[in-house]
């Protein structure tokens, strides 16, 4: 990013802004690379991951839905993460993956 790019609008400091916006770019790019992640998935893959990720539910409540074994949905799960590993570009960005990955929230199948 160029810095003669960046004009001061006046409501923060300079420095702020460029902080902000370096902000800005990186999560940009954890989204393009989660991107190409779930569109190299298979299309089990992208539901399970769905399913797991954005709907939060568990592996046996997913196992029950798509009619599949706990197994099945547990292994496409590991696989789809494998992928992922991938697109991640160095070792520090693989440690916030897992970390975000087993800070999901585990809720009991009354909850789903």
């Amino acid at each position: 990013m160029y810095l003669e790019n960046l004009k001061d609008e006046g409501k923060y400091p300079f420095t702020e802004q460029i902080e902000v916006r370096e902000e800005f770019i990186e999560r940009l790019k954890w989204v393009k690379r989660g991107i190409g992640w779930f569109s190299s998935l298979t299309k089990p893959q992208k539901k399970i991951i769905t399913l797991r990720l954005i709907d939060e539910k568990t592996f046996d409540c997913i196992a029950k839905e798509l009619n599949i074994s706990k197994p099945t949905v547990t292994n496409h799960f590991k696989k789809a993460l494998k992928r992922g590993a991938a697109f991640i570009s160095d070792e520090e960005d693989h440690r916030k993956l897992v970390v975000i990955v087993k800070r999901l929230p585990k809720k009991t199948p009354q909850t789903q």
